[in-house]
């Protein structure tokens, strides 16, 4: 007995200690894991055109907006690092999808901001709810984002085109200007935009006479031009941006198109009047829910983005992005938790608040319900500072400019 009691005491107290390793090495494991963890960034994709037509609307500085954001923040967030990755779209969904996925998949990137035009938005917002990932639309007009195509996990910083128009036309419409025609860019933002503008103009009385179609990233719009003279409307409306839209302003003044006519672009960004240059867009109407001398907040966060952007004023976009990932970091913060399912329900649930966005509340179909500033363009002679080039007019609030909930075709607001 003794000999075997020994024996077995030995076996025990072999068990008992690998038995112990075992433990030690699974405790280590999860400290290893858990410090790993701790160590891997938050990633934030920024996708959009940085190269294309639309690059100096969102491109390289929507990157630095969003770096900004992360740095105010602190830089870290439930102790990880944030890093921000950026991607070049080309305007082409395919290709946006391809390396957005990507990130999803094997960068570990939880929520993507910008996207460009509304066809790579829309291909996103698709992509971000498949994989149970974030996308802060802060570059895409469409009102598709909140309507059909609405999702719990996307917001709408931008705004959309019914606010764009309503907003931009306004000041036309109550001079009685009631006949127009489109120059539009042929692509899903060009035709949502015509579509959103023409539902207010008939919602005014007016008519539209016509419309002509240009592929995006055109350099010759003579032909475009002559069809909206000839058309014999009193007003003619831009639906594109960026070069497009500095080349139909450009070709106008040479075709003296506003003359005889009263000239509309309905999304005018503050690069488009650097690029047309001192007294190139005196006195043109349009409407923005952003511009850098909006507040002396947004005034100052502005010469800020200008030092670290080559002296570039901030966009709409760029400043949206900007808003939109501090309010995704402090959605993180208060959560202490990154699962996109909460993030995404405390993003609709809390209003967007910073230097950019006061007290901003967002619905459930993921609109961000800012404000629309009509302004025009002072004079190049009334201009002392280069961040200070637009006059108010007027401020639309966002229920005037957004259809209400009982209106839209968010599935999500009629559970």
């Amino acid at each position: 007995m003794p000999i075997g009691g020994t024996i077995l005491g030995f076996r025990c107290s072999r068990a008992a200690r690998a038995l112990g390793v075992l433990a030690s090495a699974a405790l280590l494991s999860a400290s290893v894991a858990d410090a790993a963890f701790a160590q891997m960034p938050v990633r934030i994709g920024v996708a959009n055109d940085m190269s294309g037509v639309h690059a100096a609307i969102g491109g390289p500085g929507s990157v630095i907006a969003a770096r900004m954001a992360a740095g105010d923040f602190g830089g870290q967030v439930l102790g990880r690092p944030i890093e921000i990755v950026s991607g070049d779209t080309q305007n082409k969904p395919d290709i946006a999808v391809g390396f957005v996925a990507e990130w999803f998949d094997r960068m570990e990137v939880s929520a993507v901001v910008d996207s460009g035009g509304s066809a790579v938005g829309l291909a996103l917002q698709m992509l971000a709810q498949q994989h149970g990932k974030l996308f802060l639309n802060t570059g895409a007009t469409s009102s598709a984002f909140i309507g059909k195509a609405c999702t719990p996990t996307a917001l709408q910083f931008f705004a959309n085109n019914r606010a764009l128009a309503i907003a931009g036309l306004e000041p036309a419409l109550e001079k009685s200007i009631d006949s127009w025609f489109f120059v539009t860019v042929d692509c899903a933002f060009g035709h949502a935009l015509q579509a959103d503008a023409t539902e207010v103009i008939l919602a005014h009385g007016g008519r539209v006479v016509g419309a002509t179609q240009h592929p995006l990233g055109s350099t010759d719009m003579s032909a475009y031009l002559q069809q909206a003279r000839a058309s014999g409307a009193k007003g003619v409306i831009f639906a594109n941006a960026g070069t497009d839209l500095l080349n139909s302003l450009k070709q106008a003044q040479e075709f003296r198109l506003a003359n005889a006519q009263t000239l509309v672009g309905l999304l005018v960004n503050i690069s488009d009047l650097e690029a047309l240059g001192p007294g190139g867009a005196d006195g043109l109407v349009f409407s923005t829910a952003f511009y850098p001398a909006m507040s002396a907040d947004a005034l100052a966060w502005s010469r800020r983005f200008a030092s670290r952007n080559q002296n570039h004023p901030p966009t709409m976009t760029q400043a949206m992005t900007y808003s939109a990932v501090l309010h995704y970091l402090k959605a993180i913060a208060a959560l202490q938790t990154d699962d996109n399912d909460q993030v995404a329900a405390w993003l609709h649930d809390h209003e967007a608040d910073d230097v950019l966005m006061h007290h901003t509340k967002i619905r459930l179909d993921g609109r961000v319900m800012n404000d629309m500033y009509v302004v025009r363009v002072k004079p190049a002679r009334d201009v002392r500072d280069p961040l200070d080039t637009l006059e108010r007019l007027a401020t639309l609030k966002a229920e005037q400019v957004y259809p209400g909930a009982d209106k839209s075709a968010c599935p999500l607001l009629h559970r």
